[in-house]
């Protein structure tokens, strides 16, 4: 469920892009669609990824807030890129790519009363802020704790709205097989 993982036979979406093109981790999305001096590197979808720029050339005035992506070949700002880019990309892993045996054994362990804790190195657990980069762990504790309609469906339509939302419906499926009672 980390977003840095690699394998070179995921074949992960590219949101934005057409079909065919895809990419071997969610975080090589994420690098790729970023524009770093006017251009997005779409060679980073299928190599392990990294950050752009890396943290090095990262000094003073870096404004993190700032980064925009390209969708569909229109730049978009930080925010928009974390509802239309990240957070389908993440889902679509979470819906397809991670094993049903691991979804069914943590929500096991929920059932059974147990706390299950998802670790990040990020903090910022709101999408919309966008002082910090985004922790995974917090669509995590949604999709898990059956909040992805309040936490991020809902406020993705109004970020959005609810057309733009509507042309890019996020994949949970599984997640609302998971919470079927």
């Amino acid at each position: 469920m980390n977003p840095f993982h690699h394998d070179p036979a995921l074949r992960l979406p590219v949101p934005g892009l057409p079909a065919d093109v895809r990419a071997c981790s969610v975080e090589s999305v994420w690098q790729a669609l970023k524009i770093v001096d006017g251009a997005t590197d779409l060679g980073m979808l299928t190599g392990p990824p990294s950050k752009r720029p890396p943290e090095s050339e990262r000094g003073p005035g870096y404004d993190y807030g700032a980064t925009t992506f390209s969708y569909g070949g229109r730049p978009i700002g930080l925010v928009a890129a974390r509802y239309l880019i990240y957070l389908p990309v993440y889902l679509y892993a979470l819906e397809h790519v991670v094993p049903e045996e691991v979804t069914r054994e943590i929500g096991d362990a929920l059932s059974a009363g147990r706390d299950v804790v998802f670790y990040d190195w990020d903090s910022n657990l709101d999408i919309e802020d966008t002082r910090d980069s985004f922790s995974h762990s917090a669509v995590l504790a949604a999709w898990f704790g059956g909040r992805m309609e309040n936490e991020f469906v809902a406020r993705r339509a109004r970020w959005l709205g609810a057309d733009e939302a509507a042309r890019a419906p996020l994949p949970l499926d599984r997640y609302h097989r998971f919470h079927q009672h």
